[in-house]
């Protein structure tokens, strides 16, 4: 937990430096920096939601609908994960979480991500599914219109690193061992996976700056 909270301040200071000409910050008399004046908080990563088929403990002491994905039609567990966007780094990691009980938004308010974002003074470019968090989520068609491709192509390239962890076999098939143990393979892809993304196999670039209108 505290090497992706760690991952993510990164992504949260790396992105404050890119976009430094465009906000301005209070100091305190110890020097320390305070959020933007302006408020206008900037989008540091995409975050979703992914999910991955499990078969549930048959022990009758939660039902079936606790565990149901409606992707898969089929009891799973969800993740969520979060990619800076001028990096292109994995910075986010939350779950298990059983699918049915837990939608995305649920996850984001409750795993920690929003709590840090709003430290952060930051925001998340997210789905339709986020909606309702306007102070912590970028929606699709939310901000200068000039900036909505290359949002969506943020989001495109999100969907291209959850597709990554599901060419793992552990994955990409049904689960059938413990809830804890798959929160266990799901950290060691995530892992790999963005060691592969630092020794050359990156994501595609779907960086952009911020438009202020």
């Amino acid at each position: 937990k505290i090497f992706w909270d760690n991952r993510l301040k990164d992504a949260c200071v790396d992105h404050n430096n890119h976009n430094n000409n465009d906000s301005h910050h209070d100091e305190e008399q110890d020097g320390t920096t305070t959020r933007p004046t302006n408020r206008r908080q900037i989008r540091t990563i995409t975050v979703d939601g992914t999910d991955f088929r499990f078969s549930p403990p048959n022990n009758g002491l939660t039902p079936a609908r606790h565990w149901y994905s409606h992707k898969f039609k089929a009891s799973a567990v969800r993740y969520e994960v979060g990619i800076g966007i001028q990096t292109g780094n994995i910075v986010w990691l939350s779950g298990p979480w059983p699918a049915g009980a837990y939608a995305d938004l649920t996850i984001f308010r409750t795993g920690g991500l929003k709590e840090k974002l709003l430290e952060f003074g930051e925001r998340a470019e997210a789905d339709l599914g986020y909606r309702g968090e306007p102070e912590t989520i970028e929606l699709p068609l939310s901000g200068h219109v000039s900036t909505h491709a290359a949002k969506a192509r943020s989001r495109l390239r999100h969907e291209t690193c959850n597709r990554r962890f599901k060419q793992w076999a552990c994955l990409d098939q049904r689960f059938r061992h413990s809830f804890e143990l798959h929160g266990s393979c799901f950290t060691a892809v995530a892992v790999l996976t963005q060691l592969s993304i630092e020794s050359g196999k990156s994501l595609f670039d779907a960086s952009f700056d911020e438009v202020v209108v």
